[in-house]
């Protein structure tokens, strides 16, 4: 497989980064995680930290499933959507037990769900805190991202002082997750 790429400014139209990037079927993801990292670079630099992924590629059907629920919760503004996302995330768990990232998506979806829906808080909050901590016990990459979902269960739950603590973990972590 080869794929090129063109980032062009939408401002001026001029050409900044071009770049060709190969590689084989079977490290697909691989090859999606260098050709943002190809591109990222060419535009910002190095990176300091990383982003939020998993240590091995998940499964091909997990990994659909788990896009699906990302794609529900980008958009649960619309209703129904966050119970999609949560829908998707648990299908993601139940078709691929040790894809981490499901877990803290989950945990974010949960986290959400008592001021989206009519809901038990403490059962969602509790399910959140359950997915927040498999997620971590699964992959030490997502320690920061589970602090900062740990933190919103115990803001909810106005523990201020674990809230805190959780979230100066999230903060020092070098992993970066815009939905943590």
């Amino acid at each position: 497989v080869k794929i090129s790429y063109e980032v062009i400014d939408g401002d001026s139209g001029n050409v900044v980064a071009v770049g060709n990037l190969t590689g084989g079927m079977s490290g697909l993801f691989e090859l999606q995680e260098r050709v943002a990292n190809r591109v990222h670079e060419d535009l910002l630099g190095a990176r300091p930290s990383t982003r939020i992924e998993t240590r091995r590629p998940p499964d091909p059907a997990a990994y659909m499933s788990y896009m699906r629920g990302l794609h529900a919760f980008e958009n649960r503004i619309e209703p129904g959507n966050l119970e999609r996302a949560i829908a998707f995330f648990e299908q993601t768990t139940r078709e691929d037990s040790a894809f981490g990232p499901a877990y803290i998506r989950l945990a974010n979806a949960y986290v959400l769900l008592p001021d989206n829906a009519p809901v038990d808080a403490r059962a969602a909050l509790d399910k959140a805190m359950a997915a927040a901590e498999q997620g971590k016990t699964l992959d030490e990459d997502l320690l920061g991202p589970a602090s900062a979902v740990i933190g919103c269960v115990h803001a909810q739950r106005r523990d201020w002082q674990n809230a805190e603590l959780f979230f100066q973990d999230a903060m020092n972590s070098r992993v970066i997750d815009a939905n943590a």
